[in-house]
């Protein structure tokens, strides 16, 4: 029975070390236009799709969108952005990001931008020179 445990810790192990390389990190969204929001992440290995899962209900991600992958740098894991259209204005959206295979991210949350050209916003700005 102890060796079937060890193979079992051992297994679990080497496999949640491989999805590590593609689960995503340094989730951020940006306002994409009218309707519309841009999410990006990074992963250290490339995945088969870039896709964010959204809805309405946390529980219950029920639309998805899928998006694309570049590598700026050799050897510098992969940028994932995708774009969502069509949103409801004033809107509050929860979403995952990643790739079925590779693993999704948490699920975060945002509040679509309102129609209204009058209605005040508050936004926030951040440089990043980047990861060399």
């Amino acid at each position: 029975i102890m060796c079937t445990l060890q193979f079992f810790v051992c297994l679990v192990f080497s496999s949640s070390f491989v999805l590590t390389n593609t689960i995503p990190e340094q989730v951020h969204i940006a306002f994409g236009g009218p309707y519309s929001m841009t999410i990006s992440w990074f992963t250290l290995n490339n995945t088969a799709t870039s896709t964010v899962k959204y809805g309405l209900n946390p529980f219950k991600l029920k639309m998805s969108e899928a998006g694309s992958s570049v590598q700026y740098l050799a050897d510098h894991g992969y940028h994932h952005t995708v774009g969502l259209t069509g949103l409801t204005p004033n809107t509050y959206y929860f979403y995952a990001v990643g790739d079925e295979n590779g693993g999704f991210s948490s699920t975060f949350g945002f509040q679509s931008p309102s129609d209204s050209n009058t209605e005040p916003f508050s936004f926030a700005c951040f440089g990043d020179m980047g990861y060399l």
